[in-house]
């Protein structure tokens, strides 16, 4: 991708010394041109070749670790290179590096996918809830399961005092009338 995006960027950019020299010939020049092209695609296919290795990684670092393939690992991904790659320029370069990166990566999320990453927000939102609401019924489910149990113990078995068992008897009582 450096070596393509490269001579188009660095054109522009480039003055070489030959442009300046008048007994140059027109060969010599776009010799000369076509080096310093080659020269600066190198360079921007290495920094090209750092921003994808760190993105992705990191990218695929917290699709690991989060266990999830959404836009919000596009988005953190964007936000740690960014970061990385700004913070020799300082904490505020980083942070903009961080915004900046972050922005690109939800933004070439919503272009390049079929779906709206907005949509996957809301989701997010009945997603917590309804994991919420599975989560009560589970509970609900060991809570019965547990009723379940005791109620297939032989309190006889047990050694209970006569005490004990009115004790039991008593908070058994108190929990049918809540």
């Amino acid at each position: 991708m450096g070596m393509v995006f490269g001579p188009i960027f660095s054109s522009s950019f480039l003055s070489s010394s030959i442009d300046h020299d008048q007994t140059a010939t027109f060969k010599q020049k776009v010799v000369a041109g076509w080096k310093d092209m080659y020269k600066a695609g190198l360079r921007m296919a290495k920094t090209f070749a750092v921003v994808g290795l760190v993105y992705s990684a990191t990218e695929c670092t917290i699709e690991k670790a989060r266990g999830a393939h959404d836009y919000k690992n596009g988005l953190y991904a964007g936000c740690v290179a960014g970061g990385i790659l700004g913070a020799s320029g300082g904490p505020a370069s980083a942070a903009v590096g961080c915004a900046g990166f972050a922005a690109f990566s939800l933004g070439i999320d919503y272009f390049m996918t079929d779906t709206d990453p907005r949509d996957f927000m809301i989701k997010d939102k009945d997603l917590n809830q309804m994991l919420i609401r599975e989560k009560e019924e589970n509970l609900f489910k060991a809570y019965e399961r547990q009723a379940e149990l005791l109620d297939e113990i032989d309190i006889d078995t047990l050694g209970l005092t006569p005490e004990q068992l009115e004790e039991l008897d008593r908070i058994i009582e108190a929990e049918k009338k809540e």
